[in-house]
């Protein structure tokens, strides 16, 4: 199943606005969430966002790595940058940041993944 239509469940279920899915080279899915107003980041909505992907999609679209924050990184134009999440989840360095509207979402990002991968 493409990722648009895991991101799409996602939204439709669960209290969050914008929601990303990556597959990065020899990991399960990691997905990258940002709440709707009002709602906080918690690990119960982890589970429920895994839940809904299990019981709609299968087992095997139930990702490995689930981050949900406030916002996820954006251009300047408001739209959510999918490349940066791709080497975030890769392991990768993130490159040049100064075109991001809110930069600083990065730090909880990273720290994110860390703990994931510690």
């Amino acid at each position: 199943m493409p990722a648009a239509e895991l991101e799409q469940l996602i939204v439709e279920n669960t209290p969050v606005a914008d929601a990303v899915v990556v597959s990065p080279r020899g990991k399960g899915l990691w997905c990258f969430v940002a709440l709707e107003p009002g709602f906080q980041p918690s690990d119960i909505l982890k589970a429920d966002i895994r839940a809904v992907l299990k019981r709609q999609v299968g087992e095997h679209a139930v990702p490995e790595f689930v981050y949900v924050g406030r916002d996820l990184p954006r251009s300047a134009g408001g739209e959510v940058v999918r490349p940066l999440l791709h080497r975030i989840a890769e392991g990768e360095p993130v490159g040049d940041t100064k075109g991001l509207s809110n930069p600083a979402v990065l730090d909880d990002l990273l720290k994110a993944r860390a703990e994931a991968v510690a």
